[in-house]
Formats: C-alpha cells, structure tokens, sequence
C-alpha cells in the first residue's frame, strides 16, 4: 500500500454491499469503477450482475496482476483515474460511477469525471467525511465552497451512510461517508458557474461583493444592480448562496 495513492482499502463486506446497492444497478448498466483495491466492491457488484459491463481503473501497478487474475473477463486499466478521457470510455453508453476515493485525489477525479460531455447517470463514492460536508453543504451553513458548486451545478448529492476508520486496512485518521451523485445538470453553462465560483470563494470570510467587484468591473456590470436582479443579499458571503442563486448570477453577466 503506498501513501503516494491515499490508500485505505475497504475491508468491510456489509459496507461493501451498501455501497453497491446504492447504485441501482441493473444488468443493462455499464460500470466504471476507480481505485478498485483488492476488488471487494468489484465482487460485489459481480456476485449480483455476473455478466455487467465494466470497467476498472487502477493508479497502482502493483495491484493490477491480482485484479487481473480476480476478474479475468473485465477491462482493467493501470492508470491515474484524473487524467482519463471518461468520454473515450463510454462512447454511446449510459453509464455509472463507483469509487473509494483516493483521499489524495478524489477532488481531482470527480472534476474529471463530470467535465466530461457524457456524464454518469449515477454516482456512488466514498469520501472523507470533511470532503462529503462540503460537497452536501446547504447555503449559511458555513461548509460550502467551490467544490460544492462544481458538484452540485452537475448532480443532487445524497448522504447514504458513513464508514469508521475500522472498516478499513490501514485505518485511516478521519471517517469516511459515501454519497450518491444523482444526475441533474442546473444549467446550460455549468463550467461558467464554476468559474464565477472560484472567484467568490476565493477568499470566503470576506463579502462576496467584495471577491467579486473586480470581476464585475471587467464585465461592464453594475454589481449591486446585478445582485439586486438575482435576489441576492448584498452583504451576503459565498457559503450563503445556494446552487440557484449562483445560477442567477451567472445568467446576469
């Protein structure tokens, strides 16, 4: 196990098959599973679709000659999952998305997966549960930032259960929650969202007016007009606005 990939493994069979029930597969399906591990999740989800199509995507070469033999009838690929053309992968299919996400890397991957033109119907990952408040954060909650907007701009995330650091070998530090991504794109220029985001949050204890004045400045736009239009406080702060109000603000620029 090296540090270098932010490994835990998953060790917990129950565990293993809430996750998998969670994605609603059905034999049709075509699966992309990231960071499969020793493969508990991937034995899962073959004890109960045998014949599913799928694909498995693995950074670390020295796990790969052991997935190779466990799963000897399914496309295996040693590779680093943030730098994969998921759209290549899925070219005319539906598909869905399973993944014990690198700690180190699971922001990195998810941006990846989603800046995609064909994008997963279903999400199902396991995250740090820092990672997965933030990604479920509601508006004045405090916990919202940047990634929740990348998120939630794409999908309806769920909270489908969390996971203690004993379910894993080694431990990890922290726990662990694993969320749903249900497919709901708010927007017809999500990535602008996002982009506009990245300006608001970039420095979140300051009044979003304030991260944003230059921005608008360049734009021609009377900021306080703008957010009197989107029916945003303009005292308000980053964490304070939901996925529509920045919807709002973007569409106004």
């Amino acid at each position: 196990m090296k540090k270098s990939f932010g490994q835990h493994f998953l060790k917990d069979k129950t565990i293993a098959k809430k996750i998998v029930a969670a994605l609603d597969l059905s034999p049709n399906d075509f699966l992309i599973e990231v960071g499969p591990g020793a493969g508990i999740l991937t034995e899962q989800v073959l004890l109960k679709y045998p014949e599913l199509q799928m694909v498995l995507i693995e950074a670390d070469k020295d796990l790969i000659a052991d997935l190779r033999q466990k799963f000897s009838n399914i496309k295996i690929i040693n590779k680093d999952a943030a730098k994969i053309n998921y759209d290549e992968l899925t070219v005319g299919k539906q598909w869905k998305f399973l993944s014990n996400l690198p700690y180190n890397a699971g922001n990195a991957i998810l941006r990846q997966v989603y800046s995609g033109t064909n994008k997963p119907t279903k999400a199902v990952v396991m995250v740090q549960k820092e990672v997965a408040d933030k990604i479920l954060a509601t508006p004045k909650t405090g916990n919202g930032g940047v990634l929740t907007v990348a998120t939630q701009i794409y999908t309806n995330p769920k909270k489908i259960l969390t996971v203690k650091p004993g379910s894993f070998v080694p431990p990890p530090a922290v726990m662990s929650t694993v969320i749903s991504l249900d497919l709901h794109i708010k927007t017809e220029n999500p990535e602008a969202v996002i982009d506009l985001a990245k300006v608001g949050f970039s420095a979140r204890r300051k009044q979003l007016k304030n991260n944003l004045s230059a921005y608008f400045l360049d734009k021609n736009k009377d900021i306080k007009q703008v957010f009197e239009k989107a029916k945003i406080d303009f005292n308000a702060r980053p964490q304070d606005l939901s996925i529509d109000d920045w919807v709002r603000l973007q569409n106004l620029l």
